[in-house]
């Protein structure tokens, strides 16, 4: 039910089904529940809040706090003697680790080795890439990213022990087993390369069709000049387009993304830096050749805000094209791509996977926004759209920030939560019950059992089996992945993980 109907609400109280029977939910604030009944929302629950959880009969599980730990032994290729600074990719039960591979500090090296897990991170394999177009002393993973489907991009930047530096891309369509031979966008003998962004053409997310684009500073002189790289999948070429100078500013260029206009053509947007000022520029592209296009029909402020490796396109099933270029703002294309992008969603940490997923959700406010259907809602009830914790519970209310989590299935409802200042505090939540876990707060009965949020790690959870894993690298002889499986207990003794049933109620008594 979208909203609280005292018939039903009066029905259900007075037929007193036995324990654990489920009905429909009634979306109101938990201060009105009769006692003895519980929403059934996904999201962890406090004992001090439900203390009647206990007993539920069904599936009712909370986190231990002692995970259980597995490592892997990283085995470095010959020439390799050193790996560290780790990036990870999680979709589906896919993980991808890539770091950066060091050399002798003499001698260069051409071999590059990432590790991948199908499992969850269960068992690694090393996945040993094709030899590099150059050599380098070190290899660093720059970006890797997701772009729906099996589709991945590394991009890798290498420096010589002369210091050449080169940017090198690879690509993947089986989700990580094989990778296109790498290829070499740009190297410098002098000075050196930055990755400025990465993106694609919004089909290239949603159907798998379209470019990939790369936008890169080059410190070979002062003031640097900058390039632009359109990434043919089908064949695996590269074409650049050269982005000058104006001899007093140093260039960037910032790829909006852009999408498919034609048969094997495509029109790119980027933002470039000169006279002190940022202006937008479009590009076209028809899979061989990179021609500058004039300006932008895009209007954006502010242009300088378009940065990082997470710009994000997708075109929805309403045949709008949605685009993210910060951790929270959600934009509409105009039609044709000529005038201004209408902001549809505020979203979180997170955004971009979302966007990926077509499944956008705010767990602060209760907004979600569908992609496919073009159409915006706010869900109620259970306090939904409230950004703090605390005060319905009688302590100090704190304010929510959403965790950097990726979901196994993700869901525009479920969200992962943190709360601000308060160090390794960690929830799972829903949309519809925004304020109904304390767990972690100093003056909470349940902060001794509060599961860590390791903010630098690959975090990983999955709905269906209620676990989280959290991967990182463990440096050492000899290095190690490592993966912690919050794994489940059903003592009851301190909080509950109700699973995620949409819609339903639970007697607990």
């Amino acid at each position: 039910m979208s909203g609280f109907d005292p018939l039903t609400h009066a029905a259900a109280r007075e037929a007193r089904p036995p324990s654990g029977a489920l009905m429909p939910a009634l979306q109101v604030d938990p201060s009105v529940l009769p006692p003895g009944w519980c929403q059934l929302d996904g999201s962890l629950v406090s004992r001090e809040a439900y203390p009647d959880a206990a007993k539920i009969v069904g599936d009712v599980r909370f986190f231990n706090s002692a995970p259980t730990e597995a490592t892997t032994d990283v085995a470095m290729r010959a020439g390799v003697q050193s790996v560290g600074q780790m990036k990870y990719l999680a979709f589906g039960s896919t993980f991808i680790a890539a770091g950066l591979s060091s050399g002798t500090g003499v001698t260069d090296i051409t071999a590059y080795r990432l590790w991948r897990s199908s499992d969850a991170g269960a068992n690694w394999q090393a996945v040993d890439l094709p030899a590099m177009p150059s050599a380098a002393n070190q290899w660093r993973a720059e970006s890797l990213e997701w772009f729906g489907a099996g589709r991945v991009l590394l991009v890798l930047v290498g420096v010589t022990a002369a210091n050449r530096y080169s940017i090198v891309t690879t690509i993947s369509n089986d989700s990580g087993q094989t990778w296109s031979a790498p290829k070499e966008l740009v190297g410098v003998a002098s000075g050196y390369v930055t990755l400025d962004s990465v993106s694609a053409d919004a089909e290239m997310v949603a159907s798998g069709t379209g470019y990939y684009y790369v936008g890169v500073q080059i410190n070979q002189a002062s003031p640097a000049s900058a390039g632009l790289y359109a990434l043919n999948p089908t064949n695996n070429t590269v074409s650049s387009l050269a982005i000058p100078s104006d001899g007093t500013s140093a260039q960037r260029c910032r790829v909006v993304g852009g999408r498919v206009t034609g048969a094997g053509v495509s029109e790119v947007h980027y933002a470039v830096f000169g006279s002190g000022a940022w202006a937008l520029s479009k590009a076209t592209f028809n899979g061989a050749a990179l021609n500058s296009n004039g300006p932008s029909t895009l209007a954006l402020t502010p242009i300088g805000s378009i940065y990082g490796m997470r710009q994000y396109l997708t075109k929805g099933g309403d045949g709008s094209y949605y685009w993210v270029f910060s951790a929270a703002a959600v934009m509409k294309m105009p039609a044709n791509w000529a005038g201004l992008p209408l902001q549809v969603h505020t979203g979180h940490d997170n955004t971009g996977w979302r966007l990926l997923t077509n499944t956008l959700g705010n767990a602060t406010t209760g907004q979600r926004y569908d992609c496919n259907t073009g159409v915006a809602s706010v869900i109620g009830g259970l306090n939904a759209g409230r950004g703090k914790v605390g005060t319905l519970h009688g302590l100090t209310d704190r304010a929510w920030s959403e965790a950097v989590v990726i979901d196994k299935t993700p869901s525009n409802d479920r969200h992962f939560v943190h709360v601000v200042g308060v160090s390794g505090s960690f929830a799972v939540r829903t949309t519809r019950a925004a304020d109904n876990f304390v767990g972690g707060l100093p003056d909470s009965p349940d902060n001794a059992r509060f599961l860590p949020y390791p903010s630098t790690s690959c975090n990983w959870y999955d709905p269906a089996a209620g676990q989280l894993k959290v991967v990182d690298f463990v440096a050492g002889t000899p290095a190690k992945l490592r993966v912690r499986t919050y794994a489940l207990a059903n003592d009851y003794a301190t909080y509950a993980h109700l699973p995620y049933l949409p819609g339903l109620m639970a007697r607990l008594r």
